[in-house]
């Protein structure tokens, strides 16, 4: 999808429990970056991307279930600590859930903490799911999260990391009868600094639990 100057495109409503598959591939418009936002009307509507997109703006979520398990690098630059291209955020509010979905075709998630580009950070609420698969099996598969890819500590409320007020979340919920369920676990690498104030990680799933 190309045109001319910045544009964002922006993916609302939806349906409890079901999955949304977008196959056209989204790049930048001539004269501007493109940007993905996904702000469903609820935390177990699943967006799917099955296109090698090039768009090289922000990817925000607000709401909902974004997977990028279906081909590789379904976000430009990939999840990878070389990423150079976009940065992702996760700005959920209240209780709301902001998940990003990776599995064994997206891999692995290194990205760095921060506000460049190629990097992720945290405006609200959000964190990640591991959906391994659309059949409803056991967990048999772990894909690691670790910012930076050194494991280095983060601290709740500083650098990029979950603000404080908000929460670090994992899994997601759904109806196992559209395949959104949570098959895999999801392996949180870096030591986190709590610091004084209360924190809360936010654990969901449907059929299997996921582990962190």
């Amino acid at each position: 999808m190309l045109g001319v100057g910045p544009r964002t495109f922006t993916i609302t409503g939806g349906t409890d429990s079901r999955v949304i598959g977008f196959t056209p591939v989204l790049g930048d418009a001539t004269g501007g970056v493109t940007g993905l936002t996904l702000a469903e009307g609820g935390d177990t509507r699943l967006f799917r991307l099955y296109g090698v997109n090039t768009y090289t703006g922000l990817t925000l979520i607000t709401r909902g279930i974004l997977d990028v398990n279906q081909v590789a690098n379904s976000i430009a630059g990939g999840f990878t600590s070389a990423a150079t291209t976009g940065n992702i955020v996760f700005a959920a509010t209240g209780t709301n859930r902001a998940i990003l979905s990776l599995g064994l075709v997206s891999g692995d998630f290194t990205r760095s903490l921060g506000y460049g580009a190629g990097q992720v950070h945290w405006e609200g609420n959000g964190g990640f799911s591991n959906n391994l698969s659309a059949s409803n099996v056991a967990v048999a598969a772990t894909q690691n999260v670790n910012l930076g890819g050194a494991a280095s500590q983060l601290t709740w409320g500083a650098g990029g990391f979950v603000p404080t007020g908000y929460l670090l979340q994992f899994g997601h919920a759904g109806s196992t009868g559209n395949t959104v369920s949570v098959q895999g676990a999801i392996n949180f690498q870096n030591a986190i600094q709590l610091g004084t104030s209360s924190r809360t990680l936010d654990v969901a799933s449907v059929d299997v639990a996921p582990s962190i």
